[in-house]
């Protein structure tokens, strides 16, 4: 996060917020593996940071990634159509730098210099906590935990078929973006070599799974985009025009990812998949279970 704070605000290269909130995510995620460690009342402020720095950098970041996705939003139209959504990009650009200088202004405040400071304290402070076993219980928990994660995904995914909702999928995508940072906080556990054949089919199943929420959520952003370019005026029809076709395009494109996702939740809940988090996390295989 210190890393990234001063280019979050300057704002001279998109990576710096983006590298900022995956940080905050991070420690987020850790934060909620403390349960038991430290009192509740200790970490509960430090909750509510992580949240609200979550709800402050994500329209920036939101604004970020249309305009870095622009160019590919043009190629999806005829040629003829595509300088149709200039209006569009300028629309983009006045609201980027709006919320870029709230931002910036939040991430400057008090509330922000406050937290900043409590977090390094509460991160340096090598008070021993009640918690009783030491490093030798680290790994069992661990363990324990990921297992639940990793199965409470599979119930999720199992449970999807052609006629379930969309929120069904986003809730699944929620749940394996938890499982991957619980994976990568507990990473030094385990070799490298060990997670490789974890962590592949994961990711290919989050692919299908983000391609799926992004169609879902841009296009809900383009209809609002359009509605605020429809008070403006002039705005040419054939903007709007444009950008409805955009819609449907990415509706397709979200279609495309809800098939593809039978096959990489497939790869995840196959037998190998399963006996390799068993095994690595120390629980009977499925053939054991069977047997």
């Amino acid at each position: 996060m210190d890393l990234n704070h001063q280019g979050t605000i300057e704002a001279p290269d998109t990576e710096f917020l983006h590298d900022f909130r995956v940080a905050c995510r991070r420690a987020r995620s850790a934060l909620n593996q403390l349960k038991g460690v430290f009192p509740p009342e200790q970490i509960q402020g430090f909750r509510d940071d992580f949240a609200w720095l979550s709800d402050r950098t994500g329209p920036t970041r939101d604004l970020d990634v249309y305009l870095l996705d622009f160019n590919s939003y043009q190629t999806q139209l005829p040629e003829e159509q595509q300088a149709d959504l200039e209006a569009f990009r300028e629309l983009l650009l006045t609201e980027n730098a709006k919320e870029q200088k709230l931002l910036a202004k939040d991430l400057q405040s008090k509330r922000f210099q406050k937290f900043r400071s409590t977090w390094e304290q509460f991160l340096t402070d090598e008070t021993p906590s009640t918690t009783n076993g030491g490093a030798a219980e680290v790994r069992k928990t661990a363990s324990k935990r990921l297992l639940r994660s990793y199965h409470r995904c599979l119930a999720e995914g199992k449970a999807i078929d052609q006629d379930s909702p969309d929120e069904a999928l986003h809730d699944l995508r929620k749940s394996c973006k938890k499982l991957r940072y619980l994976l990568e906080f507990f990473e030094s556990l385990w070799s490298t070599k060990e997670f490789q054949g974890i962590l592949k089919p994961l990711k290919a199943l989050q692919e299908d799974l983000g391609q799926f929420n992004d169609c879902s959520v841009q296009q809900e952003s383009l209809k609002n985009f359009g509605d605020m370019l429809a008070k403006q005026q002039p705005v040419p029809a054939q903007t709007l025009v444009a950008m409805g076709m955009l819609v449907s395009a990415l509706n397709q494109r979200q279609a495309e990812a809800r098939q593809r996702f039978q096959g990489s939740f497939s790869g995840f809940a196959s037998t190998r998949t399963q006996n390799r988090f068993n095994l690595l996390f120390q629980q009977p295989t499925v053939a054991e279970e069977l047997n």
